[in-house]
């Protein structure tokens, strides 16, 4: 193992960093505690290790005072807990001066390693470092890191490209314009168009069509097979199939386990409520789902009321829908939720009281304390239905106290005398928490 890590080091110092798109995501930092950069494979938690990295060496930081590691790297088969001190020893020998100097550290896909966090406390503990590691599991944010670091962790979450960051890959926007003027307007619209058919995963934005929806897939597949069935050790591989595709046809519903058991009965394959229940959340642990519960203190109202399902990207729904096209209505209200996720909001669904309606979101912010309900609607011609939609929006926010009520539709836009913002989604999507 000594022999591959001399390998592995000599050769990122030998080569440069690689180019990157600039990301528009809080890299959060203190003295004393680890960086923890977590969301699901391919997002591009890697980058923005690497946009540190570029940053650290531009403020006049030596590049040996650098140190990067990929656990999902082949050749650290086998890297087991006892090798990690190999790494200080390999390190160290290399730059032996570099112990007198705050160093800085990068372990990506960490959660690979069984027990890593043993060795991180005590890097933490015992060494002149600043430590930064990802990983694709969101229990490194709850178990381990919550075990081991007592507190002395900070966390970011790393989604597919957001609207401004997709306009800025694309070299239409560099940042968010002024919002008036109809070529403005015109040129958001159509940018927002082509995002909304592409998603956001950074690396399928140079890819055509076919090959963007093939290496959606596989990142679906890779998911499935590394983070449920291998880390998991899951028995079933055919209901998580289909499970998959399940949730995949109907996005941002309410997800009933109980039809799921009686399809799977109907095709002979076994498989537990608690078992699917399990599924979910290890799905949701990888990022490729998103659970969204309805607000109550209620558990029998929970009851029979199942968890809504949203996926991590919408272009990800498009390529793997079984229809010729996927419902523009889901694909909206998935991405306004993303938004929502991105900016820091804590997100539920709320069912009226009277009227026995549904409202999309209800959107709160742990930090600014900022509330917003929300209903997203692709189109609202039927006048009636959208008169139902404003009445829940009026009846939900006057009992919870809530002043900003938005429907968010594909391009109408008005304000209403009762205070219900109708919002397009070019503008939505630039709206900052």
């Amino acid at each position: 193992m000594k022999n591959i890590l001399l390998d592995l080091l000599a050769n990122f110092y030998l080569r440069d960093l690689p180019a990157i798109t600039k990301r528009n995501i809080r890299y959060p930092e203190a003295q004393g505690s680890v960086t923890v950069i977590t969301g699901m494979r391919r997002t591009g938690k890697t980058c923005l290790c690497y946009q540190k990295m570029r940053e650290l060496l531009d403020s006049g930081i030596s590049k040996d005072r650098l140190l990067y590691l990929n656990f999902e790297d082949e050749r650290l088969f086998g890297f087991a807990l006892k090798d990690f001190q190999t790494i200080l020893d390999v390190y160290y020998e290399r730059y032996p001066d570099n112990r007198t100097q705050l160093c800085y550290f990068f372990f990506d896909e960490i959660q690979n390693i069984s027990n890593w966090e043993m060795f991180i406390r005590r890097l933490l503990d015992s060494e002149k470092v600043q430590i930064t590691i990802t990983g694709s599991s969101s229990k490194m944010l709850t178990t381990e890191i919550g075990t081991a670091m007592r507190g002395r962790s900070l966390s970011t979450e790393v989604f597919p490209f957001s609207f401004e960051e997709f306009m800025a890959y694309h070299n239409i926007y560099s940042q968010v314009p002024r919002l008036g003027g109809d070529q403005v307007r015109a040129k958001l619209k159509n940018a927002l168009n082509r995002y909304f058919l592409a998603g956001g995963f950074p690396e399928i934005q140079r890819d055509d069509p076919d090959s963007a929806i093939g290496r959606l897939q596989d990142y679906v597949n890779v998911v499935m097979l590394r983070d449920v069935l291998e880390r998991h050790q899951v028995p079933h591989s055919q209901a998580l199939k289909h499970l998959v595709q399940a949730v995949f046809s109907a996005p941002t519903q309410k997800f009933s386990i109980s039809n799921l058991c009686k399809s799977l009965k109907q095709l002979q394959v076994s498989c537990s409520r608690e078992a699917i229940q399990s599924y979910i959340d290890y799905f949701c642990e990888a990022y490729l789902f998103y659970k969204v519960p309805l607000l109550t203190d209620s558990m029998a109202r929970r009851r029979v009321n199942p968890d809504k399902l949203y996926i991590i990207d919408h272009g990800m729904i498009r390529a793997m829908a079984l229809k010729t096209s996927a419902d523009n209505g889901m694909l909206l209200e998935n991405m306004v939720f993303l938004h929502l996720r991105r900016q820091g909001y804590i997100v539920n669904y709320v069912n009226t009281e009277k009227e026995k309606h549904e409202i999309d979101f209800y959107a709160r912010h742990p930090i600014n304390k900022r509330q917003l309900l929300i209903q997203s609607s692709y189109q609202i011609d039927n006048e009636k239905t959208f008169q139902r939609e404003c009445r829940s929006l009026i009846e939900t926010g006057d009992y919870m106290k809530v002043d900003e009520r938005l429907i968010v539709t594909w391009e109408d836009e008005r304000e209403l005398s009762n205070g219900i913002k109708v919002v397009p989604a070019w503008k939505f999507m630039l709206s900052q928490e």
